[in-house]
């Protein structure tokens, strides 16, 4: 499967319903200094979202949890 990281900051955008990364490194070099905008879902305490699909057309998701 394989993993991805990037670091930045985020801005959520409630209104529009988007994730707005600004990413200042990642292991993707192309992802390096660039801004990505993803939509979302809140649900209780989860928080999912997709990235852009692969080469080979399958679609990552990344699923936050909040803990308490």
């Amino acid at each position: 499967m394989g993993s991805s990281t990037h670091f930045g900051s985020l801005e959520v955008s409630t209104a529009a319903g988007f994730l707005v990364f600004k990413i200042e490194d990642s292991s993707f070099p192309n992802w390096r200094g660039t801004q990505q905008k993803w939509t979302y879902t809140l649900a209780d305490d989860i928080l999912t979202y997709r990235v852009p699909s692969r080469p080979d057309g399958s679609i990552p998701i990344s699923i936050w949890r909040r803990l308490r």
